[in-house]
C-alpha cells in the first residue's frame, strides 16, 4: 500500500507510522552492514515517540516491523505502539 492511498488517518496514527519506518529505513535503504547489530544499538537508547514520549524497543519489535514492512502489511503500521 503506498502513503498516498491510505485513507484519511488521524494526526497521531500517522506520525507514529512515520516514527516506526524511521526507524527501520536503514535496514530497508540498506545502509547498515548487519542488521541485528543496527537493531541491537536501537534498543539500547531510548526514543522520542510522537505523542507517547521517550521509550525503548526491544530487537524482536524492530524486526518484527521489518518483517510487517517487508510483507506489505503498511497497515500495522498504523497500530499503536
Amino acid at each position: 500500500m503506498r502513503w498516498d492511498k491510505i485513507e484519511v488517518m488521524d494526526k497521531k496514527k500517522k506520525d507514529i507510522a512515520l516514527f516506526k519506518y524511521a526507524m527501520i529505513a536503514p535496514v530497508i535503504q540498506e545502509n547498515v552492514k548487519v542488521q541485528v547489530e543496527y537493531f541491537r544499538d536501537v534498543s539500547k537508547k531510548e526514543h522520542d515517540v510522537p505523542h507517547i514520549g521517550k521509550k525503548r524497543f526491544k530487537v524482536g519489535t524492530l524486526k518484527g516491523w521489518l518483517k510487517q514492512y517487508r510483507r506489505g502489511i503498511f497497515a500495522s503500521f498504523f497500530m499503536n505502539i
